[in-house]
């Protein structure tokens, strides 16, 4: 009797191991598929988000040397040039627009009331780039020193006789 219920085992045995190795090779398989499914949807995604984000950039750098271009503000007439700004702040996504001069120092922050002290951006990244290139920049994730809140800083200086005047 002892030999049967070994055979009885051994065919139960061969007729289940098979099954439940082929079913455990297809989840694994399976499993790869969604994997690289998903994988492939998040890199789909990553770049739409990039491409976006470059375009937003673009835009930014666009509208601000239009603003950079301001008769009012080569004249000196910042009153004016904080008008200007604030109109284009309304047709575009920005957050702040401010004007600093050469040494760093903001003479302007649509955030900060007319008159009120303004801090500098001389130690920015962004803005000694774009003092050193004469070109726009775009910043890392940084803390705005009048807002408090996390931005990006898209910068344009602006050139007189070959120097940045301000930016």
């Amino acid at each position: 009797m002892r030999p049967l219920r070994v055979y009885l085992l051994a065919l139960v045995l061969g007729a289940v191991l098979p099954l439940a190795a082929l079913t455990a090779a297809q989840t694994m398989e399976s499993a790869a598929r969604q994997r690289a499914a998903v994988e492939a949807g998040l890199i789909d995604t990553s770049q739409a988000l990039a491409t976006s984000v470059e375009h937003e950039l673009l835009r930014s750098v666009a509208g601000l040397q239009v603003l950079a271009a301001s008769p009012r503000l080569a004249s000196g007439d910042i009153a004016g040039f904080r008008a200007e700004a604030r109109d284009a702040m309304a047709q575009l996504p920005w957050f702040n627009v401010w004007l600093a001069d050469a040494n760093g120092q903001q003479l302007m922050n649509l955030l900060a009331a007319p008159g009120a002290p303004l801090p500098a951006v001389a130690d920015r990244p962004y803005f000694i780039e774009a003092l050193r290139t004469g070109r726009p920049a775009v910043s890392d994730l940084v803390l705005g020193r009048v807002s408090g809140q996390q931005n990006v800083t898209v910068v344009v200086p602006r050139l007189k006789d070959g120097k940045v005047a301000d930016v």
